[in-house]
């Protein structure tokens, strides 16, 4: 199998929104092996439990999962503490904090008392070392007849050692769960890609990219720059309820660059927290006691549980800054809360890689639209159209999956380049969108949009493509280009989840 000429067999690829839930997509695959599982043993309970010495050989089918994070620690421990939760503590983080490998071998070997390997579900970050130890497992559950599923996040970044597992067990099923992926991927696999068709992109609460004020700069990583950008979040600041802002910035890689940015904050009357490899560092002061390591304070929470605790526990009164590279502050770490959001973001890094730009603006994403709390976005004009074309061509692809799951390079890169033209924006009721079409601009007629009426099964239809019917939040995101190229705008109901009325949006999209 050393030689692939087309897609992987063995490999799907969850092509999904940042922070939009990739660990439920997880957390329901497992959901439904381990059913299965049961409905094959259990279906004669009563005599099954009669037994006390079960094999392997007593189950038609064993499933064993292993979960591989990004190469960060901080980011395993998150998605172990969210899984651990949901398995009731059946899984095994194997890292140097937590379990090592040979405690792990050893309980693959041990069996509890259904007769199951105490260990079938295992947790790991991407590094050379476990990529080793991953291998190995693999081959011990299958020798032992356990159907082995692996789920990859972030696969595109891990691409080149997870590919070589891959081709070496084509017994194991891979799942490839990432916001982002690169050429190499396809043309490892003779230039395609198997997409997994996602029938809802995200909830009805989600806050993506295009949802934020965006306010493009010009200037980028320099201290100035952020003296000016700060200082004007500060002079908007008013009142005791705008004292609990919460700004991120990410600014270059460098530490002393960090330190620098956090020295000016403090200047301003903020609170500074810096993320790095050393690391959540709290800036009280500039003295040598004036910084508080509260990863150590915090031990074993994530990232997002420390800051929405943060103003409690320490009487905080001021804005909250935080700090850090896209490395260590960005891909996959959650930083947002229905108790901490961010007012502002400040994205001033240098757009060398699209993929690195998406996932820093996508810190910013979350699942709390229902608070009603806008951000505002100050980035570069360069970082801001990467941001929308990558957006958008997640929405292009999983349109496309539907309908033909294997996808080329060719139709990936297309997929997604033209719709950062448009500006889309949702709304809750018929009248605030009309609201807003009357203020698009002069071409469009003042009094707005035409009241539309639902349907006699009480949901709105739209027209698209000469298509009429009840469309969802997905299949319009995917539908942008459509209708008279001499339309200023267009007005459009939709549903989140069509099962629920509750969920109707409309939609104005426009130049």
């Amino acid at each position: 199998m050393s030689d692939f000429k087309t897609s992987y067999s063995n490999l799907f690829i969850y092509y999904k929104l940042a922070q939009s839930g990739k660990t439920t997509i997880i957390e329901d695959s497992i959901h439904k092996d381990e059913d299965k599982m049961l409905e094959e043993v259990f279906y004669e309970a009563e005599e099954i439990l009669d037994i006390l010495d079960l094999t392997v050989d007593s189950y038609k089918t064993i499933y064993a999962n292993i979960i591989i994070t990004a190469n960060n620690l901080l980011l395993t421990n998150q998605t172990y503490q969210r899984l651990s939760e949901f398995m009731n503590g059946e899984i095994f983080e194997m890292s140097s904090k937590k379990c090592s490998f040979t405690h792990i071998v050893s309980n693959i070997a041990l069996k509890n008392k259904d007769g199951l390997p105490i260990c079938r579900n295992v947790i790991c970050c991407s590094n050379k070392v476990q990529f080793n130890n991953i291998s190995t497992l693999i081959a011990m559950y299958l020798s032992n007849k356990i159907k082995v599923n692996i789920y990859c996040d972030e696969i595109d970044k891990y691409w080149t050692q997870i590919k070589c597992i891959i081709e070496k067990y084509a017994d194991a099923i891979f799942y490839g769960l990432t916001a982002t992926i690169n050429k190499k991927m396809f043309d490892d696999q003779g230039g395609s890609m198997l997409f997994i068709h996602q029938d809802i992109c995200h909830g009805p609460d989600y806050v993506g990219y295009r949802d934020h004020e965006i306010v493009p700069i010009k200037k980028q990583n320099n201290i100035e720059c952020i003296d000016e950008i700060i200082t004007e979040i500060t002079d908007e600041i008013t009142d005791e309820m705008d004292k609990n802002t919460n700004i991120l910035i990410i600014p270059g890689r460098t530490n002393e660059e960090h330190r620098d940015i956090a020295y000016t904050c403090l200047l301003l009357g903020t609170l500074p927290i810096i993320i790095n490899q050393h690391g959540i560092i709290m800036y009280k002061n500039k003295s040598k006691r004036g910084s508080i390591d509260l990863k150590k304070i915090y031990q074993n929470k994530e990232l997002c549980d420390v800051l929405k605790n943060l103003r409690k526990d320490y009487n905080i009164t001021v804005p909250i800054v935080v700090i850090g590279s896209s490395v260590c502050a960005g891909r996959g770490i959650t930083h947002q809360s229905e108790q901490f959001l961010y007012d502002y973001g400040i994205i001033l890094q240098n757009p060398t890689n699209k993929i690195e730009i998406y996932q820093t603006v996508s810190r910013l994403a979350h699942n709390f639209k229902y608070l009603n709390k806008k951000c505002k976005v100050y980035i570069t004009e360069a970082n801001d159209k990467i941001a929308r074309e990558c957006e958008d061509k997640i929405y292009k692809i999983n349109e496309m999956s539907g309908s033909k799951p294997e996808i080329t390079y060719n139709e990936f890169e297309k997929a997604g380049k033209e719709r950062h033209k448009y500006l889309v924006k949702e709304f809750e009721t018929q009248e605030d969108a009309n609201k807003y079409c009357i203020g698009i601009g002069s071409n469009i007629n003042s009094r707005g949009p035409i009241n539309r009426k639902p349907n006699n099964e009480g949901y709105y239809e739209a027209t698209i493509r000469k298509i009429t019917k009840i469309w969802t939040r997905a299949e319009i995101d995917s539908n942008i280009f459509i209708g008279s190229s001499n339309n200023k705008y267009w007005l459009y109901p939709c549903y989140h989840n069509v099962e629920d009325k509750s969920t109707l949006r409309w939609l104005v999209i426009h130049k």
